[in-house]
Parts: C-alpha cells; sequence; structure tokens
C-alpha cells in the first residue's frame, strides 16, 4: 500500500455516476484533516452544460463556500493544468462542454465558517439533459490522526 496515501492522507473514491439532471455531491468532514483535493473527471458527451458549486456544511444545513484560490483543469488531451482563479463558490466547466477532462479543487480546512459551526465540504454539480459522466475522489492531506486508511472521511 502507498505510504503517502495510507499514513497521513485518506481517500474516498465514488463510481462514475452520470450528473443528468444535476449531482448533490458527499459532505466530506475537514474536522480532523488540513485539507481536501476534490478531483473531478469527466467523460466526454456532447453539449453538456456543467457546472460545480462549492457548498460547507454544519450538520443540518448547507452554505456557499466563497474560497479565494483557484482549481485547475485538463481538457481531453491537453498534458498540463490550466490555473483558473475562484472568485465565488460557481465553477463554470462550459470548457468541457463536449470533451473529456479533469478538475482538481482544493479547500483548506480555514476557508470554512468555523465561527458558525461549518466543518464539511461538498462539490455540487449542474447539468441539463445531456448525459455526462463524472467520478469523484476526494483526498484528504495530514489527518490528524493515523493511519489514514481507518479514517472515515
Amino acid at each position: 500500500m502507498n505510504t503517502y496515501f495510507s499514513e497521513d492522507n485518506g481517500m474516498k473514491v465514488m463510481a462514475p455516476v452520470d450528473c443528468t439532471g444535476g449531482l448533490t455531491g458527499e459532505v466530506i468532514s475537514l474536522a480532523n484533516t488540513d485539507s481536501v483535493a476534490i478531483s473531478l473527471n469527466f467523460g466526454t458527451s456532447t453539449s453538456a452544460t456543467v457546472a460545480a458549486a462549492l457548498k460547507q456544511f454544519d450538520g443540518t444545513t448547507t452554505k456557499a463556500l466563497e474560497i479565494k484560490s483557484a482549481y485547475y483543469i485538463k481538457k481531453d488531451a491537453e498534458t498540463v493544468f490550466t490555473k483558473v482563479e475562484l472568485n465565488s463558490d460557481a465553477i463554470d466547466l462550459a470548457d468541457l462542454a463536449d470533451v473529456k477532462g479533469h478538475v482538481i479543487i482544493e479547500v483548506m480546512a480555514s476557508d470554512l465558517d468555523h465561527n458558525n459551526g461549518f466543518y464539511g465540504v461538498s462539490v455540487n454539480l449542474t447539468n441539463g439533459a445531456i448525459a455526462k459522466l463524472v467520478a469523484v475522489e476526494y483526498i484528504a492531506h495530514q489527518l490528524r490522526f493515523k493511519p489514514g486508511y481507518k479514517q472515515g472521511l
């Protein structure tokens, strides 16, 4: 087993699903970790209108997670990721309408509204009537309790 994932980090993988009509992401707790990288892997489609929204969770409600950082995107046959600045919780993925692609979003635990009890993060997808497959991976970095493979995310 890879030491990187087994001791310091945790990983949760969701099987590929069709996000036609939208998809509410699973809430990942950042209570025991410094950050989480959310990896979205999209399949090829034709004219899909996909967008993502980052949300924070307090146990009963969600609200926008407006981080002022960036996300990274790689389309189709590109060999490097392009950095895209983020100014709100909304991530426009129009560039992936007709092609497969990979998006990575990093959320720091310090980005959450801890003063109001928010401890979890999720990414919700919106999509029109065109089929688009997506697989989601959550990679938690620097878990406070080890080994990472025994921690629930």
